[in-house]
This record gives structure tokens, sequence and C-alpha cells, in this order.
């Protein structure tokens, strides 16, 4: 005969009347997906206006990717709330608590606590493609179980990628578990009541690497590889191109000198004046010789060497008027005019 547990009988109860209580799950809008999208738009206008068609191109390509990221989330939340309202099911109280009695049996330290609300799991050591990423603690809060994503994963053994002290797996940040594909299942799980599935499957998630949407990829776990010099980048020594959005480090990254864009060294663009790096709004070619420089350093779009030397040119275009100090301009008085040096006025 089973002993009964008193501890996981009280959980069991105050996880089915809150799940008795509330039935349906909160319903929200991907409004973090929406918001990417939105970015992602301006920048392409932006530049669309200044004219840069290689930095349009790649935004654009990112921009389809974001729409299509939003679509699928619209489409999980319709498939979820039409699951939820064609399977109003709900675990017995009875086997809830069957649920996590039988916890321990699938792991390796099972804890309830009642003043907490929380029951929590430990996971065996977890490797992936040869990293190891230690022991993880699977933290379900009851109390939160009607709202999305009521528990947290927290790294026993971290082991975090070089680029992002927060990032304790390939798909967990800042303690929060990206689902992917699991997630639908994940959901029905917890709304039903089905506490030992709930676990198991966050369980198999984290053992298993899915390339298409890591936070941070395994081949990249151990520093970040800067996109001009290739240089390994360790937490902090990343920057993002406002431009392009490469991520390259502190010595190919520059600020511009007008707007203090972050720019990669590609592209910047230097002034030819004053040497400063700009990004490719706040310079222009002279009108003239065609050559880059600042607005600062320009002169109704042209720059100074070319105004000297429009100058000189003007100059020596110019033809010069002889001075003829010694001959009088006119004097209609003067019966005789001197015409050249030598010559003396003779009076009539």
């Amino acid at each position: 005969m089973a002993t009964y547990n008193r501890l996981a009988w009280q959980a069991a109860s105050a996880i089915y009347d809150l799940l008795n209580d509330t039935p349906t799950a909160t319903i929200k809008l991907p409004q973090k997906f929406w918001q990417e999208a939105e970015q992602l738009l301006g920048k392409i206008n932006k530049a669309d206006q200044r004219g840069w068609g290689s930095a349009g191109r790649q935004l654009r390509v990112r921009y389809l990717q974001s729409v299509e990221r939003l679509s699928n989330r619209i489409s999980d939340s319709l498939n979820n709330l039409k699951t939820e309202m064609q399977q109003p099911f709900l675990t017995p109280l009875e086997s809830i608590y069957k649920d996590l009695c039988s916890l321990t049996d699938e792991f390796d330290d099972v804890e309830i606590s009642l003043f907490d609300k929380q029951i929590r799991c430990r996971t065996p050591d977890i490797e992936l493609e040869g990293i190891q990423l230690g022991r993880f603690s699977i933290a379900l809060n009851w109390a939160q179980i009607n709202e999305i994503q009521p528990y947290q994963v927290e790294a026993l053994d971290p082991n975090p990628a070089v680029s992002s002290d927060s990032t304790t797996h390939s798909h967990i940040q800042d303690g929060r578990l990206c689902e992917g594909d699991g997630k639908t299942a994940i959901q029905a799980a917890l709304q039903q009541g089905r506490m030992s599935d709930f676990f198991l499957l966050v369980r198999q998630i984290l053992g298993t690497y899915n390339p298409e949407s890591p936070y941070v990829s395994l081949e990249r776990w151990f520093g970040a590889n800067c996109k001009d010099c290739d240089y390994l980048m360790a937490s902090g020594d990343n920057h993002y191109c406002e431009l392009c959005d490469s991520e390259v480090c502190s010595e190919c990254s520059c600020s511009c000198q007008k707007c203090y864009e972050t720019v990669c060294n590609q592209c910047s663009q230097t002034c030819e004046d004053c040497l400063d790096s700009f990004c490719p709004g706040c310079i222009a070619p002279c009108s003239t010789c065609e050559k880059s420089y600042c607005k600062e350093c320009l002169k109704d779009e042209t720059c100074q060497q070319c105004l000297e030397k429009q100058a000189e040119s003007e100059e020596e275009s110019c033809p010069e008027i002889p001075e003829t100090e010694n001959c009088p301009a006119d004097d209609s008085n003067l019966a005789v005019h001197a015409v050249c040096v030598g010559e003396v006025v003779v009076s009539a």
C-alpha cells in the first residue's frame, strides 16, 4: 500500500482549486514580436530615405523573418484558444496528487513548499553536443499556474555562454525557457493539471538542442566572432551596427561624430578633411571632386580644397590692366598730349 504524502495532497488540492476556479488561461497578443516588426519597419524606411540600398535589403530579410515569427505566434494563440475551448478537460484531484507523488521516480530531487507555493524538480547533468551545462532546477509556482510560463529554470552548475552571462542553456535566458515546438504541449499540461507531464516535457526540452531558435548557438557558446576581424568577443566587448546590425568588436566599431550612432567599420566613412568617422547619413560627397566630407567641412556642397582651386583659376583667367602713370588720361585744354615717356607737353 502506497504511503500517504500529506504535503503532496495539500499541494494537489491548491492546484486543483486554482484550475477549477479559473478554467481559462490569460489570452495575450504577441506584443513583443509586433514591436520587433515595427522597429525593423522603421529602420527600413530610414534606410530607404537615406539611400542605403544594401542595408535596406538586409533589413527587409530580417523584417520578413520577424513578420513570420509574429504570424506564427498569432497562429499559436488561435490554436491554443481553440484547443482550450474544445477540450475543457481538468485532471481529477486524485490524479494530480498521484502525479506529484510519481515525480520522485523521475527526478533526483523533488521539493514541495506550501509557503512558497512551489514545486521544484532537479534534473541530472545536461550535456548538449559535447558542452557540459550541468544540472537544472525546474521551479513551478502554482499560484501563477493560469499565467503564461509560471515557472523558472535555474542552472545549479552554471556554465553560461561567453557572450551572455544570463544564457545558461541555448534555450534559457534569465531563467526563462524558450519552449519552441513544446509550448502548446506545456501549456495544455499546466491548464489540465498534468503535473508529471509538465515536468517531463520541460526536462525533455532541456536535453534537446534546436539550432533554429537558440538564444546563443552552441557553435558560439564560448564566444561570438566579430564579423569584420573574426575576433572572439567576450561579454561586454560586442557592439551592434545600427545600419546592418552586424555584431562587431570594439576595435571594428565607431561612433558617428555627428549623430553618435554606432556603426561598423564597413558602414562608417571618414571625412577627407578632419579625418573623423561618420555614418553615411552625416557625410556627403564634394560636388566637384566627389570625395567624402562631413557637412561641417563642406561649404555650398564643396570642400575647402576645391574652393581654393576655383578661386585660383578665376584669378588666372582675369587679364591685368597696365598702368600708364606718365600719360594723362584726358585733358582737352592741352594742344599736344604726351603719349609716352620722354615727351613733354608743349603749350599752344
